[in-house]
């Protein structure tokens, strides 16, 4: 399967998966917005070297054989910041997480942050139109990028999680971000041809 069909159906897998997110206020409007679901995943899943997306989509396809849903999975990891409360409450939901599997995920988690607040550093138009950064910054109904990546973060395979921490340290020995990568993937689906012309451009509606 080439990478394009490969992107397709992992996405596919998700958004069927975010249609049975249950919240507690009704469902969200984003679960509505195909459009924005698709493009920002495309985004992120297009930086991802293939390997990484094959892995990925053997997880989504064997949680979906047992009954698991991945993203309801991510959102209530991250309530553990956001909704403390709520989360000790339905936590033994959550399958464990190994101790090598947890210790990956921090690892890129922590090296995404930091790749992450370079890239709103250099262009803070387009990187602070987002999700706050920290998760010190949580508050309900407002997660950070930091609790949001956590949470997806350990909903991935032991082996999932040691490709992608590959790809994101070798890409680091290189001079690379792939967090940049992904940002710039996600504006080029706007139309963009680059995250400083998207820069460039929302500077110059703001008249700077």
């Amino acid at each position: 399967m080439d990478r394009k069909k490969l992107i397709g159906e992992i996405v596919d897998l998700e958004w069927d998966m975010f249609q049975r997110v249950h919240n507690n206020g009704g469902r969200a409007s984003c679960q509505n917005d195909s459009e924005t679901f698709y493009g920002m995943r495309c985004g992120q899943f297009l930086a991802w070297e293939t390997p990484v997306l094959e892995s990925y989509a053997r997880d989504l396809k064997s949680a979906q054989g047992s009954g698991r849903n991945l993203l309801a999975e991510k959102y209530l990891r991250m309530m553990e910041s956001t909704f403390p409360q709520e989360y000790e409450l339905q936590k033994d939901r959550l399958p464990e997480v190994s101790e090598r599997a947890a210790r990956l995920a921090e690892e890129i988690c922590i090296e995404m942050i930091v790749q992450t607040a370079a890239v709103r550093d250099s262009f803070p138009l387009v990187g602070g139109a987002g999700r706050p950064l920290y998760s010190s910054e949580d508050r309900p109904g407002d997660t950070s990028v930091e609790t949001y990546q956590r949470g997806e973060l350990l909903t991935y395979s032991e082996t999932t999680l040691e490709l992608l921490h590959a790809q994101v340290f070798e890409m680091k020995a290189r001079g690379e971000s792939l967090a940049a990568a992904e940002l710039e993937n996600s504006v080029c689906h706007y139309g963009y041809e680059s995250i400083q012309q998207a820069e460039d451009c929302l500077r110059s509606r703001q008249g700077g």
